[in-house]
């Protein structure tokens, strides 16, 4: 028969035991704190801080993709908003002479010009504009690093600029304004020399045929050239798009291999836990009830 010493200490032993188990039950986890082992603990500890990191990456990853993809959707809009422009300019080129059509499709092209700018300007993700109208603050950066890799993705907001604020920009920047001519840095509209203004209207118009048929080809050129540009924006936002999306899967297997690794270490086996648990208290009962008798 054991002492009353004996069957104290073996009372103390199953309830520290039983502690441990709760304690795991209820964290999920083997290992809870470095009592446990601190070996083991500080490894793991390594692990869930790398985790953790690839877990921030992913979201500033997920909000780079969501802006890049609002950006890509604009960039499509604004491509249509270009192609139908240009095939007013056509309709006016091919019959030149007809003033009524000529005025009404002029119409349809500020009407057209206005949404071109208006649209790239709805664009925006957290008040921040995907388009950047100002020639100033383009470049956007996300932080793609972890704990044991450091990485960061640029991308250059498409400029969308509608007029040289300065003959600076004119001479820098000439190659993001759109609806301007490259040749003399007019208006995108017909207001050119040898005009007259025609006052149903309210525009101005070469009374030259010949003069306006070759400024109508030179617009569409210009309309050409800004098509170009905007394929450009969309490639190289799709480059972006490419590159942030190769980091996300490696994050992504790198964080289901950290994953992987950290329960075959320290996950635990509920059934058993429980089963143990009860056993223990099986095992109390009748240590207590000895100790009980012992007096």
């Amino acid at each position: 028969m054991f002492s009353v010493t004996s069957d104290k200490q073996s009372i103390d032993n199953l309830v520290k035991k039983r502690a441990a188990l709760q304690k795991q039950l209820i964290s999920g986890r083997k290992y809870v704190d470095p009592s446990d082992d601190p070996t083991i603990f500080a490894e793991l500890q390594g692990y869930y801080s790398q985790m953790n990191s690839i877990r921030k990456t992913l979201d500033n990853i997920k909000e780079a993709l969501h802006i890049l993809s609002l950006t890509e959707s604009g960039l499509e809009l604004l491509k249509q908003i270009n192609r139908s422009t240009a095939d007013l300019f056509t309709q006016i080129s091919d019959n030149v002479l007809d003033e009524n059509g000529f005025y009404s499709n002029m119409k349809l092209i500020n009407s057209y010009e206005e949404e071109f700018f208006n649209t790239a300007k709805t664009f925006k993700h957290k008040n921040l504009l995907l388009f950047d109208t100002t020639g100033n603050n383009a470049v956007l950066e996300w932080d793609l690093s972890t704990n044991l890799a450091k990485q960061m993705i640029y991308w250059i907001r498409p400029k969308i600029i509608q007029k040289p604020s300065s003959s600076t920009l004119i001479n820098t920047d000439m190659k993001y304004i759109y609806f301007f001519r490259t040749a003399d840095m007019s208006k995108y509209y017909l207001q050119f020399a040898n005009t007259e203004l025609v006052s149903s209207s309210g525009m101005y118009a070469a009374k030259d045929k010949d003069v306006l048929y070759d400024d109508i080809v030179k617009n569409r050129a210009v309309l050409d050239e800004d098509y170009y540009k905007l394929i450009d924006n969309v490639r190289d936002t799709g480059i972006t798009v490419q590159k942030i999306k190769i980091r996300r899967e490696i994050l992504l297997k790198t964080l289901a291999n950290l994953e992987n690794t950290t329960n075959s270490i320290n996950a635990i086996d509920v059934d058993q836990i429980k089963y143990e648990i009860n056993a223990i208290d099986a095992q109390l009962k009748i240590a207590r009830d000895t100790y009980a008798c012992s007096f």
